[in-house]
C-alpha cells in the first residue's frame, strides 16, 4: 500500500498533471473493452476452483485448457475493437493538447498491448490462488509494486519523453509478470497443462455463466470509464488527474481487504462444491466481518486526514481531488461487502438476477450523469455520489438473490449482524475520532494520533459487537499464544 501511494506521487510529480490524466483516461478507455475478458475472468475463477474442491484432476486440466483458448479468442476481438473504435474516440473525439495527440497514440498502443498480455494471464493467476498458493501470489504481487516504484523513479532521470517511456516500461513490467505466474503454474499447479480446446461440455457452462457475468461487467466498465470520459468533455484532463489520483486511493485503501477476499474466495466455492452449506454460510459472514474491519482500518483516518495526507503525498494536487478520494473511499466500503455475497453467488453459478438487477443500476448512472452535467451543468461530485445510491441498492439486491440461491443464507442475519453492526461501527469510530481530530493542530503528531486512536476505537467495537463469542474466543488464543512467544 506505501509503494503504491509512494509510486503515484512519483509519477504524478515527474509526468504532471496534465500527461498523467491523459495516461489515465487513455487507460480508462482501453479497459472499457475489457468487459468480455471480466466477465470471462470470473468464469475461469469459478469453474477452476470448483473442480480443485471436487478434486477431478482431468477435469481441471479441461476446464484450464478451455479457459485458456476461450482467452485466445477475447484477445483477437479486443484487438479489433480497440485499433478501430479506440483509435478512432481517441484522434476525433477527445480533448487532448494538440501537441501531446503522438505521445497519446504511443501510449493508447502500449495499453493495448499491455491489456492483451494481463488477458492471457488470467488462467495462470487463477489456477494459483484457486491452488491457494498465497505465498507465491503474495511475492509476484510485491514483485509488481516494486517494479512499478522503479519505473517511477527512472521517469526522473530518463531525458526521453516521460509519458511514452512510461507507457513502455509499463508495457515491460505486464511481460515480465505474466511470464512468472505461466512458468510457476506450469511447475507447480496440477492441470496447468495448455492443448487448445474448446470442449462443448466445459465451455457452455462456462459461457452460460460469462453471458449474464458479461451484462454486469459491462456496466460497471462503462459506468467507471463512461464518467471518466464525461469528465473529460465537460471538465478536461484535469478531473481526470483527480479522478486518477481518487482511483490509486482506493486501491491502496482496498488492499488489506483484497487480499482477505482473495484468501476466502476458494474455500466458499469449495464448500459449496462439497454441499457444505453451514461452512459457506460462516465463511461469508466471516469474510463480510474482517474485510470491513480492515477496510475500515485504513478508510477511517484517510477521510479524516485527507488534505494533509495529499499535501504530505503530492504537494499540490487537482481540484476536487479531496472530496473525489471520500467519495470513492465510502463508495468502496459498500462494494467491498457486496463483493463478499457475489463471491457466494457466483459459488453456485447461477448469476443471472444480481447481474441484470445490478448491471442495469450502474448503466443508469452514465445517461443520468449526462443529463445533470447537459443540461443542469452540475458539479463533477454527483456521479459519485449516484454511485454510491446504486451500489446501496445493489448490495440490498445481492443479499436477496443469495438467500434465494442458497437458502441456509439467512438474510434478515447478514443484515443485521453484518451491515448494519458495521455501519453503526464504523460511523461511531468516524465520529469519536473526528471530536479528537478537530480538537489538534495539523500536523504529523495529529495524523498519527488519528491512526492511533481510531484503530483503538474501531477494534474495541469490533470485538464486543461486531465479533461473536466463538470468533472472540479464536482471538484471544491467538493473541495469548503470540504474547508467550516473547515470554
Amino acid at each position: 500500500m506505501g509503494i503504491t501511494l509512494y509510486t503515484s506521487r512519483l509519477i504524478l510529480t515527474t509526468l504532471g498533471i496534465d500527461d498523467f490524466g491523459i495516461y489515465n483516461v487513455i487507460g480508462g478507455m482501453v479497459s472499457m473493452f475489457l468487459f468480455l475478458n471480466t466477465a470471462m475472468s470470473s468464469a475461469t475463477s469459478r469453474f477452476l476452483t470448483f473442480e480443485i474442491g471436487k478434486g477431478e484432476k482431468s477435469e481441471i486440466s479441461k476446464v484450464f485448457s478451455v479457459s485458456l483458448t476461450t482467452h485466445l479468442i477475447i484477445i483477437a476481438i479486443i484487438f479489433v475493437l480497440c485499433e478501430s473504435i479506440g483509435v478512432w474516440f481517441l484522434n476525433s473525439k477527445m480533448i487532448i493538447p494538440e501537441d501531446r495527440v503522438c505521445a497519446a497514440n504511443i501510449v493508447l498502443q502500449t495499453s493495448i498491448a499491455a491489456s492483451l498480455i494481463n488477458i492471457i494471464q488470467v488462467p495462470y493467476r487463477a489456477i494459483v490462488v484457486s491452488y491457494e498458493k498465497m505465498d507465491m501470489y503474495a511475492y509476484i504481487e510485491i514483485f509488481n509494486v516494486v517494479s512499478k516504484l522503479l519505473i517511477a523513479i527512472a521517469l526522473i532521470y530518463t531525458t526521453y519523453d516521460k509519458l511514452i517511456t512510461y507507457s513502455y516500461l509499463y508495457l515491460v513490467t505486464c511481460v515480465v509478470v505474466f511470464l512468472i505466474y505461466a512458468v510457476y503454474a506450469n511447475s507447480r499447479c496440477v492441470g496447468a497443462n495448455f492443448s487448445p480446446k474448446l470442449d462443448k461440455d466445459i465451455l457452455k457452462p462456462m459461457l452460460t455463466f460469462t453471458g449474464w457475468d458479461f451484462y454486469g461487467n459491462a456496466s460497471v466498465v462503462v459506468r467507471t470509464q463512461g464518467v471518466n470520459m464525461l469528465l473529460n468533455i465537460y471538465f478536461g484532463p484535469v478531473l481526470n488527474a483527480a479522478n486518477g489520483i481518487a482511483t490509486q486511493v482506493q486501491g491502496a485503501a482496498m488492499s488489506f481487504a483484497a487480499n482477505v477476499m482473495a484468501a476466502f474466495k476458494p474455500q466458499i466455492i469449495k464448500s459449496y462444491a462439497f454441499n457444505d452449506f453451514e461452512r459457506m454460510n460462516q465463511l461469508i459472514f466471516a469474510a463480510g466481518k474482517f474485510a470491513t474491519v480492515l477496510m475500515l482500518l485504513t478508510s477511517i483516518p484517510l477521510m479524516i486526514e485527507m488534505k494533509f495526507v495529499l499535501t504530505v503525498w503530492l504537494g499540490d494536487w487537482p481540484q476536487y481531488t479531496s472530496e473525489l478520494c471520500r467519495l470513492t473511499i465510502i463508495f468502496n466500503m459498500i462494494s467491498n461487502l457486496s463483493a463478499v455475497l457475489i463471491i457466494g453467488i457466483h459459488a453456485t453459478g447461477n448469476v443471472r438476477r444480481p447481474n441484470v438487477i445490478n448491471g442495469t443500476l450502474y448503466f443508469l448512472v452514465i445517461p443520468i450523469t449526462y443529463i445533470t452535467f447537459k443540461y443542469f451543468g452540475s458539479g463533477p461530485l454527483l456521479p459519485f455520489v449516484i454511485n454510491i445510491i446504486a451500489v446501496i441498492i445493489g448490495l440490498l439486491c445481492n443479499m436477496w438473490t443469495l438467500s434465494i440461491l442458497v437458502q441456509s443464507f439467512q438474510l434478515k442475519k447478514f443484515f443485521i449482524s453484518i451491515f448494519t453492526k458495521c455501519s453503526i461501527v464504523g460511523s461511531v469510530t468516524y465520529g469519536l475520532t473526528y471530536i479528537i481530530y478537530i480538537l489538534l493542530a495539523e500536523g504529523w503528531g495529529r495524523f498519527c494520533f488519528v491512526i492511533c486512536i481510531s484503530s483503538i476505537i474501531l477494534l474495541f467495537f469490533s470485538y464486543y459487537i461486531l465479533m461473536n463469542s466463538s470468533e472472540r474466543n479464536f482471538i484471544n488464543k491467538m493473541v495469548r499464544s503470540k504474547i508467550c512467544k516473547f515470554k
